[in-house]
C-alpha cells in the first residue's frame, strides 16, 4: 500500500498546487501547524495549507524524541515555508505555547512579511476553561451538566425536542 498511498498523495498535492495557483502573486495561504506527541514519545508536527478554495494537509515532520523547542519549531516551519515558497505564505497559525510564540521571532526575522499568530479558537477554549473554574461560573456549569446528562438519559425527550425544533424552523 505504501507506494500507492505515496502516488495518491503526490497526485493530490499536485492538484492542490494547481488550485493554489502560486503563479498569481495574490494567491496566498496560511500555514496552520500543530504539534503532538505520539506513543513512544515521538514529537510530530503537522502542517496544513489553508487557502480561500482549499484546505490541504501538506506535510508532517518528526523530531523523534527531541523536545519541540522554539529553535526546532522555527527551523521546521521555515523549511516548510521554503518548500511552499515563502512569498506564498501570508501567515502562520499555531497554538500559544511559549516555544511556539518564541519561534515566531525567528520566522519573522527571516520572513518579515509573514504574520505569525496563535490559534484564536484554541485561545478561546482556554479562556472558557479558565472562566469555568471561577465560583461564579460553577453553578452555571453544574446546571448545564445536569441538563446535558438528563437529555442523554432520556432519548424520547431528545427526539421530541429535535422534532419540535425542526417543525418550528421548517416554515
Amino acid at each position: 500500500m505504501g507506494p500507492l498511498l505515496d502516488t495518491l498523495y503526490n497526485d493530490t498535492k499536485a492538484r492542490v498546487e494547481t488550485l493554489l495557483n502560486f503563479d498569481n502573486p495574490d494567491s496566498l495561504v496560511t500555514l496552520s501547524t500543530d504539534g503532538w506527541e505520539a506513543p513512544g514519545g515521538i514529537h510530530i508536527r503537522n502542517y496544513v495549507i489553508v487557502a480561500d478554495k482549499v484546505t490541504f494537509f501538506h506535510t508532517a515532520t518528526s523530531n523523534g524524541t527531541v523536545r519541540p523547542t522554539a529553535d526546532n519549531i522555527a527551523e521546521e516551519t521555515i523549511a516548510v515555508m521554503k518548500d511552499l515558497g515563502p512569498q506564498n505564505v501570508a501567515g502562520i497559525a499555531n497554538d500559544n505555547a511559549a516555544a511556539e510564540t518564541t519561534a515566531w521571532d525567528r520566522i519573522r526575522d527571516q520572513f518579515p512579511n509573514t504574520l505569525a499568530n496563535g490559534c484564536t479558537t484554541h485561545a478561546g477554549a482556554l479562556l472558557f476553561k479558565d472562566a469555568c473554574k471561577h465560583k461564579w461560573a460553577q453553578a452555571l456549569v453544574d446546571n448545564a451538566t445536569f441538563i446535558a446528562k438528563y437529555f442523554r438519559n432520556h432519548q424520547y425527550l431528545t427526539a421530541e425536542v429535535i422534532r419540535r425544533t425542526i417543525h418550528e424552523h421548517s416554515s
